[in-house]
């Protein structure tokens, strides 16, 4: 009993190991694009298949034999089952004529009853894995049954590019229904991206006839898996067709399926040149640069899409987009190239300043800051008083220091301008950046007592004498001696001074 049992459990591994040999199967598929060859292999422990094909052939209504080969051309089918060697070469000739070899084993015999018989078992499988015949079984099938026919022809076919060819053909026939059917299909039935690609991009012209095609057109092409190939294909619609809104929307779609942030920026800088203002595709259109990971190409995207100059609605959205960004660098480089093409109008004045307020670093900030009084003379209180509110968020004595000295005149005259300006200055910790700034605040053509008060209060605070003496020394030579309120607040900031010689200092410049 145990040895009957040894052995069918021997005999069932020994099973089970040659089904697995069997199904282990290997398929190679190839193109000569010099002569048009194509060449089909299949094989696995016990079989193999190859066909071999080159120009047209036309198959018989019941795909059982071959009735007509282009002149030059040729079909040959090798096929093995356990040792069992048949092979067949169908070639045309110039007068029309198709001539026909059949061989067993490696001996040629008559193509008699029983070499049709093989070849009409065998034919049906070729045009599967290889497509031939396609332009007279897809005006058969159509003919019989529409584009539904030729569609459920299509599912049996084993290859991609079989596939293709036959899609290529159904999309060829004069006023096709079901387009947007057919659209899908490629989609669902196409295994590679680069055939599928290439039938959506011939047959692009007939996709986007309508709404309703293209909606199908872009659903196929958001099912591919390649961000090259579906990076490609938009760029060849967006540079060759005049998109709706709604098709613009189905691209930008599209682009959010994708991973690769490089094919987006790609994509979304040829969008640039025509991008639509209507606020559901610009939703959209932000909505994709917020779901990209690199720093650079959202910031590449939004330079290329500021250069020209889009409205003053679009460009508070770009503001608002870098709150994305994590590199400061790439935040300033777009700050600067929006600054560049605000204009006149400080609308976008305080969507800039909420972006310098989320950045960390100080260089950055102080150059954006610059740069937007460069370039922007601000006129405004609201606007000059949130620029100071945005220079005292720095951290850095020298970088907050390097911005307040450049918008020294910016003081005007004005209670919360000057307020906010000597806030900023008040909250710095390095008695030398402070006194620098003070002095420089002295050295205006126009110092008005106002300010003159401000600058006096703003040593309050500092702990170097000899900076507080300096200070007071450079004001004390430039404010009249005959105000009472000045001469007061001059004497009381001289008098918090520890060092006699420096007192002494100030004092003279009274006398």
């Amino acid at each position: 009993m145990k040895k009957s049992i040894v052995i069918l459990g021997s005999f069932l591994i020994a099973f089970l190991f040659f089904a697995g040999v069997a199904q282990a199967q290997y398929i190679n598929i190839s193109v000569n694009t010099k002569d048009g060859t194509y060449t089909y292999k299949k094989r696995n422990a016990f079989s193999s298949l190859e066909i071999q094909y080159k120009g047209d052939i036309e198959v018989n209504s019941t795909d059982t034999d071959v009735i007509s080969v282009s002149p030059g051309g040729y079909l040959k089918i090798n096929q093995t089952n356990f040792g069992n060697k048949r092979a067949i070469i169908i070639e045309g000739n110039y007068g029309g004529e198709v001539s026909r070899k059949y061989y067993e084993g490696r001996k040629e015999v008559d193509f008699s009853e029983e070499g049709k018989k093989w070849l009409a078992d065998v034919l049906l499988q070729a045009i599967r894995v290889t497509g031939i015949g396609a332009e007279s079984r897809v005006a058969r099938f159509y003919k019989k049954g529409g584009t539904d026919a030729v569609l459920e022809e299509i599912r049996q076919i084993n290859s991609s590019s079989g596939m293709a060819r036959y899609f290529d053909v159904l999309l060829a026939q004069k006023g096709v229904k079901n387009v947007a059917l057919i659209a899908e299909k490629i989609g669902s039935y196409i295994s590679s991206n680069s055939t599928r690609s290439s039938l959506f991009r011939k047959h692009a012209k007939r996709f986007m006839e309508n709404e309703n095609t293209a909606r199908s057109y872009f659903s196929g092409i958001s099912r591919m898996t390649s961000n090259s190939e579906r990076g490609s294909l938009l760029r060849h619609i967006l540079n060759n067709y005049e998109l709706s809104e709604a098709n613009y929307e189905h691209v930008l779609d599209v682009l959010r399926r994708m991973t690769s942030n490089s094919e987006r920026g790609r994509v979304l800088r040829e969008i640039n040149e025509k991008l639509p203002t209507n606020s559901a595709t610009l939703s959209s259109y932000f909505r994709v640069i917020s779901g990209m990971t690199s720093n650079s190409e959202k910031g590449s995207v939004l330079q290329d899409l500021i250069r020209r100059k889009p409205t003053a609605e679009v460009m508070e959205m770009t503001l608002d987009a870098l709150r994305g960004f994590t590199s400061n660098s790439e935040i300033g480089s777009v700050l600067r190239e929006v600054v560049s093409e605000m204009g006149k109008s400080e609308k976008l004045v305080e969507p800039y300043l909420r972006v310098v307020d989320r950045m960390t670093s100080n260089s950055e900030i102080s150059n954006s800051l610059i740069e937007l009084i460069r370039n922007q003379k601000l006129t405004e209180t609201e606007s000059k008083v949130r620029f100071f509110e945005s220079t005292r968020r720095m951290t850095s004595n020298t970088e907050r220091g390097r911005v307040l000295r450049r918008a020294t005149d910016m003081l005007d005259g004005n209670g919360r301008v000057t307020n906010a300006y000597f806030d900023a200055v008040r909250g710095m910790t390095s008695n030398t950046e402070r006194g620098s700034i003070l002095r420089n605040v002295i050295g205006m053509a126009n110092l008005q007592k106002s300010t003159m008060l401000s600058v006096i209060d703003a040593t309050r605070g500092m702990n170097s004498n000899s900076e507080t003496a300096s200070v007071l020394v450079a004001l004390g030579r430039k404010m009249p001696k005959n105000d009472s309120d000045l001469k007061d607040a001059y004497k009381n900031a001289a008098s918090r001074l520890s060092s006699d010689s420096e007192y002494r200092r100030v004092m003279e410049v009274l006398d």
